[in-house]
Formats: C-alpha cells, sequence, structure tokens
C-alpha cells in the first residue's frame, strides 16, 4: 500500500482501485458461507446469501463497464491485489481528505442526483427555482441576467445545473467552475451524450447495512435522463479549478460575472467569510448572488490533535462534514452576505432536494436534505 501512496494513478485507474476495493470488501463480507458448520446446520440461509453474493457480484461486474464507458480503461496498478482488502475507501487510493469528491461513491450518488430521473423528482424544481430567479422572475428589485450575461456557477460538480441554466437562458454565457477531476470528467461525459439512459449503474453497492430487501442495494439506475448533444447548442465551459486557490489571473478572468451561482456549494468551503468577499469581487455592480442548499457544514481540515474528533462509521455522502469550525446558521448567513456587500432581495425560500435514495433503506436520513434558496444583489 505504500507504493500507491507514493505515486498517484490516472483517475481512471484511481477510480478502479476504489471498485476493486470495494469487490474486496465484498468478499469478507460473504467469507462465513465458506464454514462447513454453518453450510450444514443452515443450507437454505447459506444458498439464500450466496444467491444475493452473486447478484452484488453482477452489479460490481456491471459498475466496472459502467466507470470504463465514462471514464475509460484503467492501468493495472494491483487491483487484483485489493481483493484482501478490507473495505470501506482507502486513503491512497482517492488522495487525502480534501478530495472526497474523487471519491467513487460520491461519483455514484451526484450521478443518480443529477443525471436520472429520480434525480430530477429529487432536486428538478431546485434546478428550476434557480434558473427563475437568473430570469428575475419574482425579484423584489431589478432585473435578472441580461442577455448575453455571463454566469458563473461554483463547485459545478457533474455541470447537470450549469446546463440547465444555458438552456434555459439563450445567449447567456455559462463557465462552470470544479475542482474535483472525477466529477468534471462524469460532466463532460454526460454533456456529450446524444442518447437517453445510456449508461446502467448500482450506486448503493456500498450499502451493506440497514436494508429491507436486496434490491436496496442491487438497484439499478439508468443516465442520462436527457441527452445534452440531442438538443440545441448551447454557450457553456467547464473549467477545472479550485475556487478557494485562483491565481490572480485566474480571478481575474472570472470578474465581471453578471451571476454567481452556488449551490450545494457553502458547505464545501473551510471559510464562509472569505467566500462571500470572493464571490463580491467576481461580480459586476449589480450581479446577482444566487445560493441554494445548506448554509454552512465545513469539510474536514487538519486540526491539534487535543481538537481532533475522529468520523467514525464508513464514509458515505458526508464523510467530509467535520467540526469544528465556524458554522453560520442560515439568518446569520443572510447577515453576512449584506455585511460584504450582497444586499438579499426577498426571504429564503426552502425546498426538499434530496438525493436518490436506495429502495427499502431503513436508514436514509443523510440524503434527505432540504436546501434554502437566496438571491443577493451586489451594490452599484
Amino acid at each position: 500500500m505504500q507504493l500507491l501512496r507514493s505515486v498517484r494513478p490516472p483517475l481512471a485507474t484511481r477510480l478502479a482501485l476504489q471498485h476493486a476495493a470495494l469487490l474486496g470488501g465484498m468478499s469478507h463480507e460473504f467469507a462465513a458461507l465458506d464454514e462447513p458448520e454453518l453450510q450444514q446446520s443452515l443450507p437454505r440461509h447459506c444458498a439464500t446469501m450466496k444467491t444475493y453474493q452473486a447478484e452484488l457480484l453482477a452489479c460490481g461486474a456491471a459498475n466496472s463497464a459502467a466507470l470504463a464507458t465514462v471514464f475509460g480503461r484503467a492501468e493495472n496498478h494491483g487491483a487484483d491485489r485489493l481483493r484482501s482488502v478490507v473495505w470501506p475507501w482507502l486513503e491512497p487510493l482517492a488522495g487525502t481528505a480534501e478530495d472526497e469528491y474523487e471519491h467513487l461513491g460520491s461519483v455514484w450518488r451526484h450521478m443518480a442526483r443529477d443525471w436520472t430521473a429520480g434525480g430530477a423528482a429529487q432536486t428538478g424544481h431546485l434546478r428550476a427555482e434557480v434558473l427563475r430567479l437568473l430570469r428575475g422572475e419574482g425579484l423584489a428589485s431589478g432585473a435578472g441576467v441580461p442577455p448575453g450575461g455571463e454566469v458563473l456557477v461554483l463547485g459545478c460538480g457533474q455541470a447537470r445545473l450549469a446546463w440547465t441554466i444555458a438552456s434555459g437562458l439563450p445567449g447567456a454565457r455559462v463557465t462552470g467552475l470544479e475542482a474535483s477531476e472525477a466529477q468534471l470528467s462524469a460532466a463532460n461525459f454526460f454533456l456529450q451524450c446524444a442518447e437517453e439512459e445510456r449508461l446502467a449503474f448500482h450506486p448503493f453497492l456500498d450499502e451493506p447495512r440497514s436494508n429491507l430487501h436486496a434490491a436496496a442495494r442491487t438497484a439499478a439506475l439508468a443516465a442520462p435522463d436527457i441527452a445534452p448533444a440531442a438538443l440545441p447548442r448551447v454557450s457553456l465551459e467547464l473549467r477545472r479549478g479550485d475556487f478557494l486557490q485562483l491565481s490572480p489571473s485566474g480571478e481575474e478572468a472570472l470578474r465581471g460575472s453578471d451571476a454567481v451561482v452556488t449551490s450545494f456549494f457553502l458547505d464545501c468551503v473551510p471559510a464562509v467569510a472569505d467566500s462571500l468577499r470572493s464571490i463580491h469581487a467576481l461580480l459586476r455592480p449589480g450581479g446577482l448572488w444566487v445560493f441554494a442548499g445548506p448554509p454552512t457544514h465545513p469539510p474536514l481540515q487538519p486540526m491539534p490533535s487535543s481538537h481532533h474528533i475522529d468520523c467514525v462509521g464508513p464514509p458515505g455522502p458526508l464523510a467530509y462534514h467535520c467540526w469544528p469550525q465556524l458554522c453560520p446558521t442560515l439568518d446569520q448567513l443572510v447577515g453576512l452576505a449584506s455585511e460584504v456587500g450582497l444586499t438579499p432581495l426577498g426571504e429564503p425560500r426552502l425546498l426538499p432536494a434530496g438525493y436518490v435514495q436506495r429502495p427499502g433503506g431503513f436508514g436514509a436520513h443523510e440524503h434527505a436534505w432540504t436546501a434554502a434558496v437566496l438571491v443577493c444583489r451586489r451594490g452599484e
């Protein structure tokens, strides 16, 4: 494992290694079925669980094919050796704690949320609300993005919202900025799709606990639910970059935006006040900031050992959330926006905006998000 830590493989290989580690965890999960005493005393149970294991392995094979389709073929960096590794995630395979969105579980869940029919049912109304505000509909004062205006989507992830904005604001120039190579690669794949539901995948294989039935774990989803490449072309550019670490020239290139959109983004940054100052600087006078998501929930950061809190349990979608750091409440965030020069245009709205939940999962509370939606205008 030290060899893997010293040389970071390409993205396709890192994801394939994580997938191999998951398959290795499944081998450990069902190892007890090989015990003769259990086979003799509980033959029907063993047969049922063997069938379940075969179903999971078939789903794993389908996910291997899906990974190759989206990210390309992986190099052989010792995936066979990982069959002996116990799941969950292994840090050397994804990177550091700052690389949560490079994890395979995050890739599958965001794919399910952003590019499937089930995801559209959960978050389509949130995307529609963001687009409505950018058009200026229902704003307390002023107009929305002007014709030919520039919209910047920070932390665009797999770019479904950025594409929705570009499609709904004809003539606007939309830029999506995303730090994660994995999320951005998935975005580019889906934006080039000319056929709906061409990709089948199983996003819940890493959820072994608290399931009502096997389908809770083996459920298949199909993506994309819409084929961008088969629709009228839009002005959308995706860039890889960390909003918090932009070079002076990189930040200057993004200044003068008519709108900056942050959807499920501020909960991933460690310094909210600095982020709002930067958003203010990126906007032209009179420009809009549209915020959607939970207020703040900062990511895992190195802390002194006396204050360190271990995040226990398998790291699912919320593993990067860790404390202590400043966590303004929603009303405090509204006040902070005003103080940095972003005037709220009305009260925030609360909308359900969950991730796709596995069918028959007892403990799906971690996916049941509520998003606050707030629009602010920079002063002239």
